[in-house]
């Protein structure tokens, strides 16, 4: 057939006179010559602006419901989609064509909307713990290829619209990159507007939307009908935003219960629930936790068990600070403790918004005594690495405690091992940043086999070496607060800006005897215990006790922060 009959009647997807399928990508030659239409447009930008919404939000979603680490699943899931449905685009080029090509796609458009809003409600009830059963399974299957279901039906939509309009591909791929690039712009607002459930929602919205665009580009006679399906659906935004019908029911195998608040933003979910003896409990992405500080930030029993009793607390039993700055404040107990001890003034550098301006200033104030709030306490919204580093003052302590969030990013697939926190670099800053006798004390959790104390302890040592210290090793003091076990306890290291000295590290064995739990003192200057900590401390080659351990605790640097990467 020649492409000037081909013209003649139309062009594009053409079935044979024998009523056979013709594959609408096999010669480009033969395809559609007529002039794209605004409306077209329409329907690629908005199909395309759904599309990737959805599949970011779903990164999010995943992060919630599952674990961290399949996350990165909605990459997979859309891929596969997409590519599914344009092969299916080959095999339904005739029956679109019967009907005129434009009307047709109204319809799939109609029913990707729907399609997604019953797999979303469907996914949101899924219980998957993270153990390997058949359960666990079909459930994993069951959100993989339900979610994969809104991709498959708009993969078929573009290659098909590409195919119709081979001849103004460059347009129309235009249409598609700009409806793409405005769903990566959307997602952070919408996410802190309405969540990620009914940012998915808000993807549907947009399919419905084009259902419209493409019932105009076909005729304008009838598109109007069209419009009930975007207008029902943002209906179904406004009121699940208020009732919460479509959330999250389910998080790492667990129910959602006793929340009292919750909310959204581009990385994380923060929900605020209440324990059985009254506490309030901060809960990052429904896994990681931080206590809402429920007393008074002075000397009383409640914080005197926790200098006592907890290892974070240790570094303000040997010396009363002056000025104190905690990483990750979270609910604000290192706070209080701080203010407890003596502190004259204390600085929190906490990376979430939610958590400091919804939760702490806001839902939380009366229950948190207004910590957040107090004169001598100052609270920025700042990742606690760019503060640190602009900042030019010096601190009496600097805490971190078991500061990460177990929650996944947009960063890519190793976000999750990364963190510049914990690299040799943000040592050397740290210690620049401490008064003479000053300690950072961070806590971390450690296991019968150590591997991240041991990891801070090597980054301590390089950067006590780069800062030019001739016995790094007396620098150190680590202390657990129970056991080391498989199951795993909370290890603190203290490394102080100058070395320890004798009368000092007497006064750390001191202060772990009294305490009031099971506190372990596992390294200090002049200890000489059958552990790794103190082998490591004491060895004149760490290169040749980092090549024989059986993890990776070798330092790590900014050019490859891969921290929780052992």
């Amino acid at each position: 057939m020649s492409q000037t009959s081909d013209e003649a009647r139309g062009g594009g997807l053409t079935p044979p006179a024998d009523g056979g399928v013709r594959p609408p990508l096999r010669d480009c030659e033969t395809q559609a010559s007529e002039p794209v239409g605004r409306w077209v447009l329409a329907g690629v930008f908005s199909t395309a602006l759904g599309t990737l919404l959805a599949e970011l939000a779903l990164t999010r979603l995943f992060s919630v419901i599952l674990f961290y680490h399949f996350a990165f699943m909605a990459i997979s899931v859309a891929l596969l989609g997409l590519g599914a449905g344009g092969l299916c685009s080959y095999f339904l080029a005739g029956w679109l064509e019967r009907g005129g090509v434009w009307p047709r796609l109204a319809p799939i458009a109609a029913a990707n909307a729907v399609v997604t809003s019953l797999v979303l409600a469907v996914i949101l009830r899924q219980s998957i713990p993270l153990e390997v059963s058949a359960a666990t399974l079909r459930s994993l299957a069951i959100v993989y290829f339900g979610a994969m279901a809104p991709f498959f039906i708009s993969g078929m939509i573009l290659a098909v619209v590409l195919a119709r309009t081979a001849r103004q591909a460059g347009i129309v791929y235009f249409a598609d990159l700009g409806g793409a690039s405005a769903g990566c712009l959307l997602l952070i607002p919408l996410l802190e507007w309405l969540g990620a459930p009914n940012t998915i929602l808000a993807a549907t919205a947009l399919w419905g939307l084009s259902a419209v665009f493409w019932s105009a580009a076909g005729s304008r006679a009838g598109f109007k009908r069209w419009l009930v399906v975007p207008l029902a659906l943002a209906a179904v935004i406004a009121v699940n935003a208020r009732t919460g019908l479509l959330d999250v029911r389910y998080a790492k195998g667990q129910p959602i219960r006793d929340e009292v608040f919750s909310r959204w933003n581009s990385f994380s979910r923060v929900g605020i629930y209440r324990t059985d003896n009254g506490e309030y409990w901060i809960q990052i992405d429904a896994d990681a936790a931080t206590q809402v500080a429920d007393a008074p930030a002075e000397p009383s029993p409640k914080w005197t068990e926790q200098l006592r009793d907890y290892t974070a607390g240790l570094v303000y039993r040997l010396r009363r600070p002056d000025r104190v700055l905690v990483i990750g404040p979270g609910g604000g107990v290192d706070v209080a403790r701080a203010l407890a001890a003596g502190a004259r003034q204390v600085t929190g550098v906490e990376i979430n918004p939610i958590i400091v301006n919804n939760i702490m200033r806001g839902r939380m104030r009366p229950n948190s005594f207004g910590l957040y709030e107090r004169p001598d306490v100052r609270v920025e919204v700042e990742d606690g690495r760019s503060f640190i580093r602009r900042s030019s003052q010096q601190y009496d302590v600097i805490q971190a405690t078991l500061v990460d969030t177990w929650a996944s990013t947009a960063a890519g697939a190793f976000a999750l091992s990364e963190n510049n926190l914990y690299t040799v670099e943000a040592f050397q800053e740290y210690l620049r940043h401490l008064t003479p006798q000053g300690m950072l004390s961070i806590t971390r959790w450690e296991f019968q086999t150590p591997r991240e104390a041991l990891r801070l302890i090597s980054l301590g040592l390089e950067a006590l070496r780069r800062e030019g210290a001739t016995s790094p090793g007396d620098h150190f003091v680590i202390v657990a607060d129970n056991e080391l076990s498989e199951m795993g306890t909370t290890a603190t290291v203290l490394v102080k800006r100058t070395p320890f000295t004798r009368e000092q590290a007497e006064e750390v064995t001191r202060a772990v005897a009294t305490g009031g739990k099971k506190a372990r003192l596992l390294a200090a200057p002049g200890l000489r215990l059958p552990n790794a900590f103190c082998e490591l401390l004491n060895t004149p080659s760490p290169d040749a006790f980092y090549a024989g351990y059986p993890f990776d605790i070798r330092p790590v640097t900014d050019n490859r922060p891969s921290f929780f990467s052992t």
